[in-house]
């Protein structure tokens, strides 16, 4: 069985680039956490986004898709819910809405936890689906070619060694956090890692590793998975997100694995969380930016073409009508152009090389 030790931390064993993530997420937080003191009416508005996102993307990741028009339908009127795909949308609503609430109340060292998320996940569902317990026979994780064919990519723990893992994975995890020498953000993703490799519920593991991680990082200060949707980040990035976890699950179960691509991907999410949020929320040299200026800095700044659509989802707080108004003025003074027609249309920055 795997040893659960996270020591190797203390003795600062990360590479230059998850030294360097690590540096530009603290930046972007303190930036962040300034923003979050000047806009705060956006907040709750991006909030609701995000949640809506979370559940849409978290479950996609699964293979189980929605609309996000249909999501924040069954989020608001639960009843509504046709069939079990549905039923497991609203489950994960109600555990990502308990971490929201509950989360410094909730204690990952605490077997009950565990189980309560994995309860809310299929609460929903029938009785005999919805209980929380740990998988009965072994399981393995399949890797899917581009030519349709399958291969054994991973064996997690076996059943009958999932309970007792679970509990050394457990009490690493209380061990290390209370180590003042180590860093608790770079602990997050190891503790998510091991949580995939023991793979515990016979449905649901993936699901519930993006809830714990949301969890970790909330408890650990870095709470930009309420306004920006972590689960979507990962949806959006999944090539990347399957590679890492395949690297690092190599010679786990003799505990000789490298937790590195792992802790870089992940690192990478949240640096693109943050990085998202910031561009939400403009501000240039302390100053506020009202909103013609926020829509203009995110055009000028965004590496890839943006749609009307994901311009409002950055700037909740603007009508529809001035973001028009600014993309028209912007098209006018050949500062932007304009990719595709009507819904389908997207705006970039200008090449000034290009005529």
């Amino acid at each position: 069985m795997h040893k659960f030790d996270y020591s190797f931390l203390n003795r600062g064993a990360v590479n230059a680039q998850i030294a360097s993530l690590n540096g530009f997420i603290g930046s972007l937080k303190a930036e962040a956490e300034l923003k979050k003191t000047l806009f705060p009416k956006s907040l709750s508005k991006l909030g609701a986004i995000a949640k809506v996102a979370s559940v849409t993307s978290s479950n996609a990741i699964e293979g189980i898709f929605s609309t996000d028009k249909r999501v924040a339908e069954l989020l608001k009127k639960p009843t509504s819910a046709k069939g079990h795909d549905e039923k497991e949308i609203l489950g994960y609503g109600d555990a990502l809405s308990l971490i929201h609430s509950s989360y410094s109340s909730l204690d990952l060292a605490k077997e009950e936890t565990l189980l309560s998320l994995s309860r809310l996940l299929f609460s929903h569902l029938p009785q005999n689906e919805g209980l929380a317990s740990y998988k009965k026979d072994g399981d393995v994780i399949l890797e899917t070619s581009g030519d349709g064919s399958r291969k054994v990519r991973f064996v997690p723990t076996s059943a009958e060694e999932t309970p007792q893992a679970l509990e050394q994975w457990r009490l690493a995890y209380s061990a290390a956090r209370n180590e003042a020498s180590l860093d608790r953000f770079l602990l997050i993703p190891c503790v998510i890692f091991d949580f995939l490799c023991i793979h515990p519920f016979s449905d649901g593991n993936g699901r519930l590793s993006r809830l714990l991680s949301l969890l970790l990082l909330y408890q650990a200060g870095f709470d930009v998975g309420k306004y920006i949707s972590f689960e979507e980040v990962i949806y959006d990035h999944r090539g990347m997100y399957d590679e890492a976890l395949a690297s690092s699950s190599v010679l786990w179960s003799e505990s000789r694995n490298d937790y590195s691509p792992f802790i870089e991907d992940f690192l990478f999410m949240v640096f693109s969380c943050y990085k998202k949020f910031n561009a939400t929320l403009l501000i240039v040299d302390g100053k506020k930016l009202n909103g013609e200026e926020r829509v203009r800095k995110a055009l000028a700044n965004s590496f890839l073409p943006l749609s009307k659509s994901e311009l409002a989802k950055m700037h909740p707080d603007l009508s529809l009508n001035l973001l028009e108004l600014v993309l028209a003025k912007e098209l006018k003074e050949g500062r932007i152009v304009k990719i595709g027609s009507f819904k389908d249309a997207r705006y970039q920055k200008r090449d000034p090389l290009k005529k």
